[in-house]
Order: structure tokens, then C-alpha cells, then sequence
């Protein structure tokens, strides 16, 4: 059964201590089973069985016995939960992170985004406007209007995707890929819009365009999420799309 294992995981180009995240083990208790110092308990065999598709009876004799076979009779019986078929903790905090970071999102939203200067008043006097951000998106009308608009959608779609990474276990792969380009399309669309009002400034209706602390806290957030999204454990690659390994090479007992 160690060898077994040892086979599956590499199979999957996945470590110990990879293995040990899916699974919320210790990645000691995964070195004791492929070291054959001690076996898994049922609930995880079940869990080895749906991750790896193949039988529980197959794991524990250390062999294919069907190829084509994806889980095992008892598994498919007893309409596994859903921690069961992998929707367990790390995905669930992958979703709390991108819930998270919405809640923050809509936080930073209520602060100064852009300033903009009238001047063109009868009495002579300068008109300071300093719109948040849901201003700027509903009131102002010019291109900031549209970057923010763009940052806005792109940071959205990115972080609702993580849904699918939560509830979806055969189309994690598709939604951590669309997640992360839409995540590096809003940090750079952030970084952009920031360059443009700080290098140069822009006019429009209102006169001269100026930057606000809310612009500047929205590109440091995305450069943060963008960063965490693929460096936490929770939300990196590795946990979402492992390599597409070779099929099983049979382990003879």
C-alpha cells in the first residue's frame, strides 16, 4: 500500500507536504503510509480513493484491478459529502480569502478616490470635488470612470470565481486560471490608472484631475492580492492545478 501511494502522489507531481494540505493531514502521517508504518483510516481512504480514482480495495492491495475504474463500489454507494469529494478546507478558505478581500474592497471604496478642481465659477473661487469610489463610478464621467470601471469588474469576476474552486472539483483547474489572469488584468489596470494620474494628471469637466488616497490604497491592495492569491497555500497553483501525471504504473504486492 506504501508504494502504492507513493506512486499515486507522484504520479500527480504533488509533495508530501501537498498531499498532507488536501487531505488536512500531518505530512508525517503521510511519510508513516508510504513508509508502511501505519494505514489510513476509512474516511481518508475514501478521500485517497475520489482524489486519485481508483478503489479503496485497490489502495489497500496496492494495485489496479479495473484501469478504467474511477472510484470504488463502496464510495459511490454511500453519495459521498462533500468534504468527501474534495471540497474540503483548503478550497473553503480559498473562498473565505476572496470574500474576504471583497469585504475590504467595498471598505476602501467609501475613501477619496480622485480629486477634481472647477475653476470656471462666476465669484471667482476654486470648487474642490473629492468623489469615493462608487461616486466616481455612477457620477463622474470621464476616463477614470472607465479604468475604475474595469478594475472593478476584473477584481470582481476573479474573486467570485473562487465559488467555483469551492464547489467545483473537476473545473478547479479552468476557474484558478481564469481567476488568475482576471487578479494580474486588475492589478495592472490599477497600476495603470495610478501612473497616468500621478505622472500627468488628465482634464475633463471638471478641470485638473488629481489623485486621492483611495487610488492609491486600491493599487496597493491589488499588488497584495495579486501576491497572495498566488503565493498562500490556500489559493497558490499547486493546490488548484497539480500536474497531469501518467496513469497509475501497476505496484506488484
Amino acid at each position: 500500500m506504501g508504494k502504492f501511494l507513493t506512486q499515486l502522489r507522484n504520479d500527480k507531481d504533488l509533495r508530501q507536504q501537498d498531499e498532507a494540505e488536501i487531505f488536512q493531514v500531518t505530512p508525517q502521517a503521510i511519510s508513516k503510509w508510504e513508509s508502511g508504518d501505519s494505514v489510513p483510516d476509512i474516511g481518508t481512504l475514501e478521500k485517497l480513493s475520489n482524489f486519485y480514482k481508483v478503489g479503496i480495495d485497490e489502495i489497500i492491495n496496492g494495485e489496479i484491478k479495473n484501469p478504467n475504474a474511477n472510484v470504488s463500489t463502496l464510495v459511490v454507494a454511500r453519495n459521498p459529502s462533500m468534504e468527501d469529494r474534495g471540497i474540503g478546507k483548503p478550497y473553503y478558505a480559498a473562498f473565505i480569502y476572496s470574500m474576504s478581500a471583497i469585504v475590504i474592497a467595498f471598505v476602501l471604496g467609501f475613501l477619496p478616490y480622485l480629486g477634481f478642481e472647477e475653476r470656471e465659477i462666476s465669484n471667482g473661487f476654486v470648487i474642490t470635488i473629492l468623489p469615493n469610489l462608487y461616486e466616481t463610478l455612477f457620477k463622474v464621467f470621464s476616463f477614470a470612470t472607465v479604468f475604475a470601471w474595469l478594475c472593478v469588474l476584473t477584481f470582481l469576476a476573479s474573486a467570485l470565481l473562487s465559488i467555483g474552486l469551492w464547489l467545483s472539483p473537476d473545473g478547479r483547474r479552468t476557474f484558478w486560471k481564469a481567476s488568475f489572469w482576471l487578479a494580474l488584468a486588475h492589478m495592472i489596470l490599477n497600476l495603470i490608472l495610478s501612473a497616468i494620474l500621478i505622472g500627468e494628471g488628465a482634464s475633463n469637466l471638471y478641470g485638473k484631475v488629481y489623485i486621492q488616497p483611495g487610488t492609491v490604497l486600491f493599487a496597493f491592495f491589488s499588488i497584495v492580492y495579486f501576491v497572495l492569491f498566488l503565493t498562500l497555500p490556500i489559493t497558490r497553483k499547486r493546490t488548484f492545478c497539480p500536474k497531469e501525471g501518467k496513469s497509475p504504473v501497476v505496484v506488484k504486492k
